[in-house]
């Protein structure tokens, strides 16, 4: 579940055509008065082919690609956008929360400090660029700054800090928990869902290592040591682990450069820990279950059932395609469309007043699917249940009607055509193939994946969500 505020930017390719295009409007009116309606209307068609060229031309000159260059690190890549305002570099560490072995919460700390670290906080001076941030979602941990070109060469120092051993005070380090903590406070503890998602995870997971809570929780963050954090640093932290990406108006000449620059090659690191095999991933959930826990909070505003389950799905034999299927049917599922859960369950029958879902695939050929539902008014979490099971039975027996895709399709493609010159959508998307192990992909092929998708492999993903092999139904009802 994922909340994006994007606020909208006009190039300045764009707004340049777009003024002249005003411009020229004023001078047809002029060439009216003075001229032949064939030499007016000549006039106004050259001038709105030119415009049109414009825009097109400013749409498609964004580029995404890996470079080569004589570092260590596992890929570099390079996403040209002239149009950009500012240029991004960030360095992707290949390992989260699922690597961890120790206290639940240790990437996210990890990842605390080596923010600190690599910013000179230890040597009393900010190094980092005006807008710069870190996150860890459980498998990738990513560090990012943006700002003006004159920031660039202080942006890869940052990048490259984090590759070096943390210099920061004992003390302040271990004070660094507290942080954590306040942030457990002010974003999990009174969050009517947290407990409900979790725990279900877990009981659906069976405890495997992709259910555990990247923020910990209290008592795991008191308990969290210097002595893992360096553990967990030395095992991850190294060039061949880790992914550089550079976004903006920089040519790759200079990335390349820069790259080789902050980031030589060494025996040292050549000596390290290979790339992360990320292992997990071909592990597999075996045993069915079905199961049922119950929640009370007195922050929830109605009913809400939270359902995860996970699905055997042998998947199209393109493990690109699958998400491509998957992103088709979560759109579907979102739309109020035949084939909706909006349509029969919201608009039809009032059975659910809201509802969020997501789906991914972590471990090898299951589907985890999730969807978090408000009941409406006067309607028991339990019916909710039942009819959402009946709903996925009924359109998996029935195939997802083909006009319903070709719409969805259509609407699919023109975000992504308006998207096309969008640099934050293109790392969006980045980081979440990474997240699930399947190749990056420019804007160009973004389309033709979205393309690719059809009937057969969205029937055959309805099936295997309908069977569901195993279920953690969650119910949360308001309460003291």
């Amino acid at each position: 579940m994922f909340l994006i505020q994007r606020i909208t930017y006009t190039p300045p390719r764009q707004r340049a055509a777009t003024i002249a295009l005003v411009v020229s409007l004023a001078i047809t009116k002029v060439i009216n008065r003075i001229s032949t309606p064939v030499i007016t209307v000549g006039f106004l068609l050259f001038v709105t082919a030119l415009w049109s060229q414009t825009i097109a031309a400013q749409a498609s000159v964004q580029t995404l690609e890996q470079i080569p260059t004589e570092t260590d690190l596992a890929r570099v890549y390079h996403l040209y956008d002239p149009d950009a305002s500012v240029v991004t570099v960030a360095l992707v560490i290949l390992a989260g929360e699922v690597d961890v072995t120790g206290s639940e919460g240790l990437s996210h700390y990890v990842e605390h400090l080596m923010f600190w670290h690599a910013d000179g906080l230890s040597a009393g001076e900010i190094s980092h660029a005006r807008d710069g941030n870190a996150w860890v979602n459980g498998i990738l941990t990513h560090y990012y700054n943006r700002g003006e070109p004159e920031d660039v060469p202080a942006m890869f120092d940052f990048a490259s800090r984090l590759l070096t051993a943390p210099t920061l005070q004992r003390s302040f380090m271990l004070d660094e928990r507290n942080v954590i903590a306040r942030e457990y406070d002010f974003r999990v503890a009174q969050n009517p869902l947290w407990s409900a998602i979790t725990e279900s995870r877990q009981q659906l997971y069976d405890n495997h290592p992709v259910a555990r809570r990247v923020i910990g929780t209290p008592e795991s963050i008191r308990a969290m040591s210097l002595d893992e954090v360096n553990a967990f640093y030395q095992q991850h932290y190294h060039a061949k682990n880790a992914l550089l990406v550079v976004a903006g108006d920089i040519k790759q000449k200079q990335v390349q450069q820069l790259s080789n620059q902050y980031f030589p090659m060494s025996d040292a690191a050549r000596a390290q820990s290979v790339k992360n095999a990320q292992t997990w991933r071909n592990e597999r959930i075996d045993t069915p279950l079905d199961a049922r826990l119950a929640f009370t909070s007195r922050f929830i505003t109605g009913d809400t059932l939270v359902r995860v389950s996970l699905s055997e799905w042998e998947g199209t034999g393109d493990a690109l395609d699958d998400v491509y299927t998957q992103l088709f049917v979560e759109a579907i599922f979102n739309s109020n469309l035949p084939g909706s859960i909006a349509k029969p369950l919201r608009l039809d029958e009032f059975i659910i007043a809201q509802y969020d879902i997501s789906m991914y695939s972590l471990l090898k050929q299951q589907v985890e699917f999730m969807l978090v539902a408000r009941a409406d008014d006067n309607i028991p979490l339990d019916t909710v249940s039942q009819r959402f099971s009946a709903f996925l039975t009924d359109l998996s027996a029935q195939g997802m009607p083909l006009r319903t895709i070709e719409r969805v399709r259509k609407r699919l493609l023109q975000t992504a055509r308006r998207q096309s010159g969008d640099a934050d959508e293109t790392l969006r998307r980045l980081m979440l193939h990474l997240s699930l192990n399947v190749p990056v992909v420019s804007p160009e092929e973004h389309l033709r994946r979205l393309e690719r998708v059809n009937k057969a492999s969205i029937d055959s993903l309805l099936l295997a969500l309908a069977k569901r092999h195993r279920v953690v139904d969650a119910l949360v009802t308001s309460g003291k």
